[in-house]
């Protein structure tokens, strides 16, 4: 079998997350599944390439009205 194999991020939370491209020779976000943000120790997002914590939120918790993610 001449399959090509990929890499895959996800979590029992919020199953896959993001996927290898081999077009773009790294990860691929599901934009329509996930909005992943990296941020710092304050909950604040950081500027692209800088290391913080991923904070990863689902489509159905942005429409809950008191979800303490929204209020960091």
């Amino acid at each position: 079998m001449a399959a090509k194999l990929h890499n895959k991020y996800g979590s029992r939370d919020c199953t896959e997350m993001a996927c290898e491209s081999p077009s773009m020779a790294r990860m691929h976000i599901y934009a329509n599944h996930v909005l992943v943000e990296v941020v710092d120790e304050q909950g604040r997002a950081v500027q692209p390439g800088t290391a913080g914590r991923l904070l990863v939120t689902l489509p159905e918790q942005l429409l809950l009205p008191d979800d303490p993610l929204r209020d960091r």
